[in-house]
């Protein structure tokens, strides 16, 4: 993932918070949590931060199939697959 993909991803996750969307993860080895915080590696990778509390390095693809929004409204539906086909 280049500089500028994650700097993209970031300020989309940002406006999806500013727009009351709320993110959350879960896998078979993690406890599901709200992410409270979210930084996207070049190495692609993701390092996420739940509840405010735990910090976890996940691959992309991991984060991808495990991660949930809550919120999402008419308003922001374009924002929101912006994000997820950045993503992919």
């Amino acid at each position: 993932m280049t500089k500028e993909k994650s700097e993209k991803l970031r300020e989309i996750y940002d406006t999806l918070l500013e727009l009351g969307v709320t993110f959350y993860y879960g896998s078979e080895s993690i406890a599901i949590g709200e992410v409270t915080d979210i930084i996207f590696n070049e190495d692609d990778t993701v390092d996420i931060e739940l509840d405010e509390s735990e910090n976890f390095t996940v691959e992309v693809k991991d984060f991808i199939n495990n991660h949930s929004k809550e919120g999402m409204n008419y308003h922001c539906f374009e924002t929101v697959r912006k994000f997820d086909k950045l993503l992919n």
